[in-house]
């Protein structure tokens, strides 16, 4: 907490009047305890087109999310008779380009992590909703069970497999299971989007996910927009189980973006994207920008870049964590046998992590 304050916008809950947090934690269900999902991130940047050596920016997007199976990212390349072009990756499920480009603007993702789901301690009267689902599975009988929801969500403590006793359950809100979804429509526009004015009415349809969209144009211009459905709460921040009803969603131009910096540069690594007193509340927990601050120092100002420049970037191997942990670990007493000669690996090495 020394190092990442909580954010000081509107939404700061009383935290003295709400449930102790151990009897939260304590009643939500805990899945794949053994099995931690495994580490992911994604970093973009763009530069406009003076500092890639001419007229048009250049755009990159990494998603490097866990290995699984099936995968996530399916590569896709269409070349129409009229000549245009849409290429990139695509998810099982979506019926558009995710990451992409076309002849006239190149896109990619990287999470921003802002919090969308509430959780909701309700009676349980409230779940006033059961309907019967069934998930049918490959070479096996299919599993049917019953779905009960209250008037902000399903009921999340359903799945625990000991029932409740207190006359309560958790429901969960989640922006992405509001009505009027148009994520699709999104991105359908995103591909056919010809330059900035585009790709933002693009990414103001993109309910969901919270995402930060970063665009680059071929006439010159770069862009990043928040993407996603973001809510307005009547109370606390999100961290605490809640009672009051959303209270709508921020308006879109009122999200953090940016277009056409006067630097030339934008980054994101999935670091915090809302200044400290934002209006528009994210959320309260945010990574640390190891990562964004490393692509700024390999994009050093005046720098101008080639593909294979950006091709570079995106290999770099050098932790920012690490290296700045080499100070105090190479000040601690020397062992002997092994630990001796972990901490002589340790003396020798900068942080490189190839």
């Amino acid at each position: 907490w020394d190092l990442w304050p909580l954010d000081a916008s509107a939404g700061r809950p009383d935290l003295a009047a709400l449930p102790q947090l151990d009897r939260v934690l304590a009643a939500i269900p805990v899945f794949g305890e053994d099995a931690p999902l495994p580490n992911s991130a994604s970093n973009s940047w763009a530069v406009a087109g003076p500092r890639a050596g001419g007229t048009a920016p250049l755009l990159a997007a990494d998603p490097h999310l866990g290995y699984g199976a099936p995968v996530l990212w399916y590569l896709v390349r269409v070349e129409l008779a009229d000549g245009s072009l849409r290429a990139g990756a695509t998810s099982p499920g979506v019926p558009f380009l995710v990451f992409g480009r076309t002849r006239d603007l190149a896109w990619g993702f990287t999470t921003t992590h802002s919090d969308t789901q509430d959780v909701y301690i309700e009676p349980e009267a409230a779940a006033r909703v059961v309907r019967t689902e069934t998930i049918r599975v490959r070479g096996r009988e299919p599993v049917t069970f019953e779905v009960r929801e209250t008037d902000n969500g399903p009921v999340l403590s359903d799945l625990d497999e000991t029932p409740r006793s207190d006359g309560q359950v958790l429901a969960v809100r989640m922006a992405n299971l509001e009505p009027g979804d148009t994520a699709a429509d999104g991105l359908r526009r995103l591909a056919l989007a010809r330059d900035l004015a585009g790709a933002r009415d693009a990414a103001a349809r993109i309910t969901s996910p919270p995402q930060n969209l970063m665009v680059a144009a071929r006439d010159g211009g770069i862009a990043m927009y928040l993407t996603g459905r973001t809510p307005v709460r009547a109370e606390g921040d999100g961290s605490f189980p809640g009672t009051a009803p959303w209270q709508g969603f921020i308006p879109f131009d009122e999200l953090p973006h940016v277009e056409n910096p006067g630097t030339g540069l934008l980054v994101n690594a999935n670091n915090r994207v809302s200044p400290e007193g934002h209006p528009a509340f994210l959320g309260r927990d945010w990574y640390g920008d190891w990562r964004f601050r490393r692509i700024h120092e390999l994009l050093a100002p005046g720098a101008r870049f080639t593909l294979a420049g950006f091709a570079a970037v995106q290999m770099d191997t050098l932790s920012l964590p690490a290296r700045e942990a080499l100070p105090f670990l190479n000040t601690l007493p020397r062992g002997s046998g092994a630990v001796g000669a972990a901490q002589a690996l340790l003396a020798g090495w900068d942080g490189d992590m190839d």
